[in-house]
């Protein structure tokens, strides 16, 4: 997954924090190690960027990914790359949409993975994309969070019914203008990869 195209520069009103290869990987590594049947499965990955996580979710085996993007320039780019990479066009579709707009009205998706804005700059973005993903979700939903969001955000699994599973822990690499604390031009935040399962 090494040169699969980063695009350009991350826009910063959007918080758009690319997923890098390794950390992808990693990812994807534990949820292939607790998902069965993904060849059955459709994947929704909210706040998809130039397609990693996509791209990953179908090297892996997944039946069908859906990806959803704001930017246009992304969107184009992650669905490019997919094309080139995957033979079978029935595998993904990519959605230009901003997540805000979308009136969820219906279960769709197996499992939902996603790297979503920290809100750091749209405040609340974060919860926002993660309440998306319970309501359009019959399964599991993983995702990236800041460390520092984690009480919030077992709050927000139990008032949607969801247990809270910290997988992993993650130095997240940010280019400085993402945090005005950050004196080198690339620094590190912590991450949690958590893994929200509906309480049965």
């Amino acid at each position: 997954m090494d040169n699969f195209d980063q695009g350009e520069k991350d826009k910063w009103i959007l918080e758009q924090h690319l997923t890098p290869p390794n950390i992808a990987a990693q990812c994807l590594t534990q949820i292939l190690d607790i998902e069965e049947d993904l060849e059955t499965k459709i994947i929704g990955d909210f706040g998809c960027g130039t397609g990693m996580l996509t791209a990953g979710m179908i090297y892996i085996g997944a039946r069908n990914v859906i990806g959803f993007e704001i930017d246009t320039k992304y969107a184009e780019i992650s669905n490019n790359g997919l094309i080139e990479k995957f033979e079978d066009q029935s595998m993904f579709d990519i959605i230009n949409i901003n997540l805000k707009q979308w009136n969820v009205k219906c279960k769709i998706f197996d499992i939902v993975v996603m790297n979503p804005p920290f809100g750091t700059k749209d405040e609340g973005i974060d919860s926002l994309f993660l309440e998306k993903a319970f309501q359009s979700c019959n399964g599991n939903v993983y995702s990236m969070h800041k460390s520092s969001t984690r009480k919030f955000l077992m709050k927000k699994a139990e008032q949607y019914k969801y247990e809270f599973i910290l997988l992993k822990q993650i130095k997240f690499p940010l280019p400085k203008r993402f945090n005005k604390y950050h004196k080198k031009d690339i620094g590190y935040t912590d991450v949690d990869f958590i893994l929200f399962k509906p309480k049965k």
